[in-house]
């Protein structure tokens, strides 16, 4: 049994490991990305760019229903049972309707290309540009079609390689259009980044051989009702996250000022975007394995319980140096007029650990279809966390609004927790608990003590904290995983 638990650890490191390169890496890719942008085609060229952007992704998130996220689940549990005829025909059946929802993103874009543009810009001089443009959630839908593929079927070496080279290479390509092009430059640019992430994607799926099934109308049809109706909620979950952050976005607009929303903005991206990374490199391998044992409860809990455990783990030093480090990377990421996230940053680094908590728990809704649950989950989370948010904010600034979203993360946790309980028996091991409580006391010791007074000796203190943070996690993952063993191993090779 230990054994396999140790497998399964090493197994749950490896792809956080492949796929957390990944995610630096097209982190480096974007900032470099962005900064040639702005000298290239200036702020306002990146916010055309970013009406586009935003734009299309609206349209593209309604048409999509919710496939990406849904099939993910089918194509995985298919390839679980080992047989060749119920993989190829939910495959074919996924591909059908990848193309079926493709072809409705466009149309639908040239339909409302007046009202986009009108609503963008104001006017209606970039709706041919949006015609244009339209072809984009055809050549996007394809390209995470290709992408879920490799997921499902747990070719994460494959999917890494598209990442990166389409990434790699739509960033060469279209930075000469956008030097010669200008604002002009834009739409193409955009259509031959996605045509390059598209041709990285379909040749690696091709490798994928399908036994020659036929797919009649009926099969298709009670196949692909299973991954719609999974895509419906999720739509309607991104509606309510995406709702929330508006909502929160809005207030601060008109009691504080558009200033404050943009350190808001800034601080909230650092999170989820530089440590959050973390969840999106592991949800890569995570939901595919959860996928395929979700009528198995015990499995289903343990799986959690290892997958919350290294998120954890991984996630507590990089936090912890964030929190450390914050004044200095928030004048490298953006610069020193963003001094006033770094209270709200280094409180929302604490919440982190609940995050890794929930979001290893709440996989396994979705994994087994649990949608109404899952929703409740959502819903009631949110709605608990906007008054927090809100009151927070009027009565004690930017500072407070971080510390409600700390207690707003922690009620979304104990929500999701107590659920999962209830409905699958699911319960923590007790070296993840104390694991969990002695960072999280750390941590708290450490935002308090840099924000009380920022001196040298609280930095000096806080400092041997970290590095008894990084030690201790590094002790606990190599309890799981022998990483000294496997470090000397990946270094020899």
């Amino acid at each position: 049994m230990a054994d396999t638990s140790n497998t399964s650890y090493k197994s749950i490191f490896k792809a956080t490991s492949l796929f957390g390169g990944v995610q630096v890496f097209k982190i480096l890719v974007n900032i470099i990305k962005q900064k040639l942008l702005a000298i290239l085609i200036g702020p306002e060229g990146v916010g055309i760019l970013g009406l586009f952007t935003s734009a299309t992704q609206l349209v593209q998130g309604v048409t999509s229903m919710g496939l990406s996220s849904s099939a993910v689940r089918n194509i995985a549990a298919a390839n679980s049972t080992g047989d060749n005829l119920i993989i190829g025909k939910t495959i074919r059946t996924f591909r059908k309707l990848i193309w079926i929802t493709g072809i409705l993103g466009t149309v639908s874009v040239i339909l409302l290309a007046p009202v986009l543009s009108q609503t963008s810009f104001g006017n209606n001089s970039y709706t041919l540009s949006f015609i244009v443009l339209s072809v984009l959630l055809l050549i996007q839908q394809i390209s995470s079609g290709q992408s879920v593929l490799l997921q499902g079927m747990r070719k994460l070496k494959d999917l890494a390689k598209t990442g990166i080279y389409g990434s790699l290479l739509g960033l060469i390509f279209t930075i000469p259009i956008y030097f010669w092009g200008k604002e002009r430059g834009i739409v193409p640019a955009l259509i031959i980044e996605a045509l390059f992430l598209l041709a990285c994607s379909y040749y690696y799926s091709r490798k994928i051989k399908l036994e020659k099934t036929f797919l009649s109308f009926s099969e298709m049809k009670s196949i692909g009702s299973n991954m719609l109706g999974m895509g419906l909620a999720m739509i309607l979950n991104n509606f309510i996250v995406l709702g929330l952050g508006y909502v929160v976005r809005a207030y601060i607009s008109n009691v504080g000022s558009s200033s404050q929303v943009g350190l808001y903005t800034a601080g909230i991206t650092i999170v989820n975007s530089y440590v959050g990374m973390i969840f999106s490199a592991m949800a890569t391998d995570y939901f595919p394995r959860l996928s395929s044992i979700k009528d198995n409860n015990d499995k289903c809990n343990q799986l959690v319980n290892e997958q919350a455990e290294i998120a954890t783990i991984i996630i507590v030093p990089l936090a912890s140096i964030f929190i450390l480090l914050s004044p200095i990377l928030i004048s490298i990421l953006y610069s020193t007029e963003f001094s006033g996230i770094i209270f709200f940053m280094r409180i929302c680094m604490v919440s982190m650990l609940f995050k890794a908590c929930s979001w290893a728990i709440s996989y396994s809704f979705i994994a087994k279809s649990d949608m109404k649950l899952f929703l409740i989950n959502e819903i009631s989370g949110n709605l608990v966390s906007l008054p927090i948010y809100i009151f927070c904010y009027k009565y004690g600034g930017l500072d407070a609004l971080g510390i409600g979203h700390f207690f707003g993360v922690l009620i979304y946790c104990f929500i999701v927790f107590i659920n999962a309980k209830r409905q699958y028996q699911l319960a923590f091991n007790k070296d993840y608990i104390v694991y969990f409580l002695k960072s999280i006391f750390l941590m708290a010791v450490m935002v308090v003590v840099l924000s009380y007074n920022g001196s040298l000796l609280s930095y000096s203190i806080s400092s041997v904290f970290t590095i008894y943070i990084i030690y201790y996690s590094y002790i606990s993952l190599d309890k799981k995983i022998n990483l000294t063993k496997f470090i000397k191993e990946k270094l020899n090779k």
